[in-house]
């Protein structure tokens, strides 16, 4: 039992000096190298249309900018304005005469 082991084992061993590399088909190399040749080219943008994309987008992030600058002041002053009167911290005297 223990031989029979020992020999499929060998045979095993033995049958892995058998393999050989794949090796692709005659000609594939050059069909790729055609292919690639004979695809076309991705079209380029032109610079003027990169230029005005840039500027519209650095205009939208620059409303964007003061938009959110405007809209935190307002919401500043309107707590500030809530705390005053809170804590009568404003001299508004109405006095109905």
């Amino acid at each position: 039992m223990k031989k029979d082991k020992e020999t499929w084992i060998n045979e095993v061993l033995g049958s892995v000096e058998r393999i050989k590399p794949a090796e692709p088909m005659p000609g594939f190399y050059g069909r790729v190298l055609q292919k690639a040749m004979e695809t076309k080219m991705a079209a380029v943008i032109p610079m003027p249309v990169v230029y005005r994309a840039a500027a519209g987008l650095l205009i939208i992030i620059a409303l964007n900018t003061f938009t959110c600058i405007a809209a935190s002041k307002t919401i500043h002053q309107a707590k500030v304005k809530q705390f005053a009167n809170e804590f009568s911290l404003t001299q508004d005297y109405n006095y109905n005469y």
